[in-house]
């Protein structure tokens, strides 16, 4: 080789050494800004889950556009209290408490008792006064028959055939005038004679253990505990979808239409004879009257949550299909059987904004699917009507007077073991809770306790007075005098501080009826008591 040829094979050889280095040095720059990438865009990810979670879940969940793990704690605790408030039971289930106590003895000529399930005993409602059959009452109050009363009996999960079982305890003492049956899509569950159901529901231990690691669980939900609850759920319900059969049991879409077939079908039809003969044996009018939910509706398995004019196609829809079976049933049978559906879509378009046409604000909360305040008052504006219409002897003559229970009255609490006692017009003793666990915590996000108003009434004042009182902010709850009932929308009034404390309601905020009073407050020592003085406004008109 020459000394060109070597000289040249040199040049080549440190040539190739500089782009291999340069090669190596540009490979390790780029991964640097890579791995930096990735973390910058790991961190942004990070922090949009967090907001999410700490910020935007939260807002829908207090708004009640949004269920929550919260929400589901806090409707089990409703539950709870209310099988501690109401004294109905399987031998007598006529609801009555403390607050609401019913005599055999009828108050006034005339007494309507609605039978029905848990639209009737109230599953997780705050205030008993925003049940259906209560704002019956109250539409017949404004209506002008003031000598009608009205009570109603029926357990959780009770079928018609239950509700048969129940009516032939306590008609023969309670001595109703006429009787209304709320029919319910699940009412035509039946059980065969080994005491099963014949069409089996699905509940949740029948479905496997997720086998999501429990690393991977573990750590979303201590990262991102709101949103974790959430991915979950929805994998859970659609698990439950993808297993259920006759063995398993079925989605509570699917079987309500699966008891309108076979065995379970025919054996609802003699359950309606047996009904229809009962009222021939107690000579009673007995009517049906439809009372078309919209939360199931809407979303039967939160897999696809409706709003606005779709909500109510679809549960035009729903019904149409579980309704029109059973109307052949009841006219064979010889039952009065009235459909409201029409009735209660009209009024939820003509009273609802598109907000609050969502299959998750048509139902007592965003954990429960349980009528909204907007439908309870549409079940009873129809019922109101079909009395109004095919039943005017049994309502009497209207009356002038409006007043048919004494202002301030307050009737029902949460929590059970505030024991509120009535003192005088106006004054009350109860004993506040020992635990923030016994308290209400949604939609205000604050422990509180909530006291609720027999009739809707306008207060000038009211004053709590405790020795061990340190602290307490007053919400309200008003109705809509337009549409007649409250939304179960709390205001804040105000937070005082002390052991007397004085809340003045301004005129210019509170024009409208208060229904409800929620009292967050602080109390030290072990005197629980807290005083409960109300001043009406004078020129309020009842």
């Amino acid at each position: 080789m020459t000394l060109s040829d070597k000289l040249e094979s040199a040049g080549k050889q440190e040539s190739a050494g500089r782009r291999t280095s340069s090669f190596r040095l540009l490979s390790a720059k780029d991964s640097g800004s890579a791995l930096l990438y990735m973390l910058l865009s790991l961190a942004c990810i990070g922090f949009a889950l967090t907001i999410a979670d700490r910020f935007i879940i939260p807002m829908l969940e207090d708004s009640g556009t949004l269920t929550s793990w919260r929400w589901k704690e806090q409707d089990g605790w409703l539950l709870e209290q209310g099988r501690r408030k109401n004294l109905a039971s399987d031998d007598c289930s006529v609801w009555r408490s403390a607050g609401w106590p019913v005599s055999e003895k009828k108050p006034k000529s005339t007494r309507i008792l609605v039978m029905g399930d848990s639209f009737a005993w109230g599953t997780g409602y705050p205030n008993m006064n925003t049940l259906w059959w209560r704002q019956l009452q109250k539409v017949l109050n404004d209506r002008g028959y003031n000598d009608v009363e009205v009570i109603a009996a029926g357990m959780p999960a009770q079928s018609t055939a239950a509700q048969l079982v129940g009516a032939k305890k306590i008609i023969g003492k309670y001595k109703p005038d006429l009787v209304i049956w709320g029919y319910v899509t699940n009412d035509p569950d039946e059980v065969a004679p080994d005491g099963k159901h014949i069409v089996p529901i699905m509940r949740s231990w029948n479905i496997p253990p997720d086998n999501l690691p429990a690393p991977v669980k573990n750590s979303l939900e201590s990262l991102f505990p709101n949103l974790a609850w959430h991915l979950f759920d929805i994998r859970q319900n659609a698990r439950a979808k993808n297993i259920q059969s006759k063995e398993t049991g079925w989605d509570y879409g699917t079987w309500e239409l699966k008891l309108l077939e076979g065995p379970n079908f025919e054996k609802y039809a003699k359950t309606l004879e047996k009904v229809a003969q009962f009222q021939k044996t107690v000579n009673l009018p007995f009517f049906f009257i439809t009372l078309p939910a919209g939360y199931q509706a809407g979303d039967a398995q939160r897999s696809s949550l409706r709003t606005g004019a779709g909500l109510l196609t679809r549960m035009q829809e729903y019904h149409i299909e579980r309704y029109g079976k059973v109307q052949t049933l009841f006219d064979k049978s010889g039952l009065h059987f009235f459909n409201t559906l029409n009735d209660v879509l009209s009024g939820l378009k003509g009273g609802l904004n598109s907000h609050e046409l969502s299959s998750l604000q048509l139902g007592i909360s965003p954990a429960n699917g349980h009528p909204a305040a907007s439908l309870c008052h549409l079940y009873a504006e129809s019922a109101a009507n079909i009395l109004e219409k095919n039943y005017p002897g049994i309502l009497g003559n209207k009356k002038e007077s409006k007043t048919v229970a004494p202002l301030l009255s307050i009737n029902d609490w949460m929590p059970h073991s505030l024991l509120l006692n009535r003192l005088a017009d106006g004054r009350y003793l109860f004993y506040a809770p020992q635990s923030e666990k016994d308290a209400l915590f949604l939609p205000i996000r604050k422990p509180y306790l909530q006291l609720n108003f027999e009739i809707p009434t306008e207060l000038s004042r009211l004053r709590l007075l405790g020795a061990g009182l340190k602290r307490a902010e007053i919400y309200l709850v008003a109705e809509n005098q337009k549409l007649g009932y409250d939304e179960q929308l709390p205001r804040r009034l105000g937070e005082r501080k002390g052991s007397a404390l004085v809340f003045d309601l301004p005129k210019e905020q509170w024009t409208k009826k208060i229904s409800s009073i929620l009292i967050s407050a602080d109390i030290t020592g072990s005197d629980r008591r807290v005083l409960l003085e109300l001043n009406p406004d004078r020129k309020a008109t009842h």
